[in-house]
């Protein structure tokens, strides 16, 4: 069983990476998630991340938001994945 922290900006992929981690309990262990600025700023990207564990019932599963900006450049939400980074998640 591998222990497994997942650092990401959830949007689409990084979803889809906690569902097919939270897939495979004989191979992962997810101790938490924690969040960074990339699709969408740090708040939004972190209520993604507690509406997916809420949705699949996991909401004992840590979410620790990072920074709220990127160490060199200002942050810049992509229009692409819509305006919280998951269009189309609620």
């Amino acid at each position: 069983m591998r222990k497994v922290i997942i650092d990401c900006d959830p949007g689409h992929d990084d979803v889809m990476a906690i569902l097919e981690t939270m897939a495979h309990p004989e191979t992962f262990e997810l101790l938490g998630i924690s969040t960074v600025c990339g699709n969408n700023l740090c708040e939004r990207v972190t209520e993604n991340a507690l509406h997916v564990l809420e949705w699949i019932g996991r909401t004992d599963i840590p979410v620790a938001r990072g920074s709220l900006k990127p160490l060199v450049y200002d942050p810049e939400p992509q229009a692409a994945h819509g305006y919280n980074g998951l269009e189309g998640f609620e």
